[in-house]
């Protein structure tokens, strides 16, 4: 468990000096939501990504990583993907599907190569009553039947 809580601090640590230094977005231009049932990410401007990975906390439980990706891919603005390995490009190292639980939080963390702008971070909090499927959880807390205006 310390393992865990020191892997977690060293993430939230590396995150916080991208965002003092200002080379990361955050509340990117990211929205979440379910598609047929399925998990679904759509992203809103092109991204050139080398690694990603994402975290979930349900109310009551410790942070979660449920999805981690590697490999250079461009992402085009306005890609609705799965977060497996056949639509996204990218070589899967670890992913389980995760619920939009109402209290829930999820972070995605897109990195680039060197060039800091073409990283993002979004943190999302899933409102009292969850998110419909076919709707869109933006990075900044609405919800809204298409996910990048």
């Amino acid at each position: 468990m310390a393992s865990a809580r020191c892997v977690s601090l060293t993430a939230v640590v590396a995150s916080a000096l991208a965002l003092l230094t200002g080379c990361i977005p955050v509340s990117g231009p990211v929205a979440i939501g379910t598609l047929n049932g399925e998990f679904r990410v759509a992203v809103c401007k092109e991204l050139i990504v080398e690694s990603a990975y994402a975290s979930v906390r349900e109310p009551g439980h410790n942070s979660v990583r449920f999805w981690e990706a590697s490999g250079q891919v461009t992402i085009p603005a306005g890609s609705i993907v799965r977060l497996d390995e056949e639509s996204f490009g990218m070589e899967l190292g670890l992913y389980s599907e995760p619920t939009l639980t109402s209290g829930s939080k999820l972070w995605f963390t897109f990195l680039g190569k060197l060039d800091p702008n073409t990283g993002t971070i979004a943190e999302f909090a899933v409102p009292d009553g969850g998110v419909q499927d076919g709707m869109w959880l933006t990075s900044d807390g609405e919800i809204q039947q298409s996910p990048c205006f």
